[in-house]
């Protein structure tokens, strides 16, 4: 399984996709492997390690923070799953639309995706407002709030409909500059983003005083078990830091 699982993080890093989950994923798998190639003698040096009582509460303690590890993105993949599913109405106040990779002045494969969704949404409720947020990283020609309505434009929504907020480096501005274009208090949008952002995204908005809908764009299938782990540490550093 490591050896499967390793194939799906090092294969994004050849096309440029470096990120924590590509990163930890692929240190996670190659420990994982060399565990199981050297069983015995790990076995045979925490047996020698236990028999030191310092040593022994250390390796107590890293034992209880990978329990403690496991049980958290054990449940943060629950709360993942839950939030993913689509469930927006059209009443809602605005439907913001997530920026994520632009190659050149194209959306990339995920952005694609996440354009499409919002489209077949918005067509289905002409009233409603689109606000495409996402900056200009230091790669890309465009900012992402830009590709997000340039690509709708093309596909026929009105240009009138769509604000652009062009200043977010990370999802927590995306909303904390979002937010600011609605009027009045506790507004409701419908996010759009991959599933497995859903969660974050309703955490953030709840900051903010906002209710939140999803609508879930599908996230590639090889590229979904890199995002995901670094979907945790997003996760955790909303949940403990921020």
């Amino acid at each position: 399984m490591a050896i499967i699982f390793l194939f799906f993080f090092i294969t994004p890093m050849t096309v440029g996709i470096v990120h924590t989950g590509t990163v930890v994923g692929t240190i996670a798998c190659a420990s994982l492997i060399a565990f199981s190639v050297f069983t015995d003698k790990v076995v045979i040096a925490v047996k020698y390690l236990y028999k030191n009582i310092f040593l022994r509460i250390i390796l107590l303690a890293v034992s209880a923070f990978v329990a403690f590890g496991i049980l958290f993105v054990i449940t943060l993949s629950i709360c993942m799953l839950g939030s993913s599913m689509n469930n927006a109405t059209g009443a809602e106040n605005a439907v913001i639309i997530l920026g994520c990779k632009v190659r050149g002045t194209e959306p990339s494969l995920m952005l694609q995706r996440r354009i499409e969704k919002a489209y077949e949404f918005c067509k289905d409720n002409p009233e409603i407002m689109i606000i495409a947020s996402g900056g200009r990283g230091a790669d890309e020609e465009i900012s992402e709030a830009e590709c997000i309505k340039k690509t709708l434009v093309s596909m026929g929504i009105s240009p009138d409909r769509i604000i652009t907020e062009d200043k977010s480096t990370d999802t927590y501005e995306n909303f904390e500059n979002s937010l600011k274009e609605l009027d009045g208090e506790n507004p409701t949008v419908a996010v759009v983003t991959d599933g497995f952002h859903q969660f974050r995204a309703g955490l953030i908005c709840k900051k903010f005083g906002a209710e939140k809908t999803s609508l879930s764009a599908k996230t590639p299938w090889y590229l979904l078990p890199c995002y995901v782990v670094r979907e945790w540490f997003g996760l955790a550093e909303q949940i403990f830091l921020k």
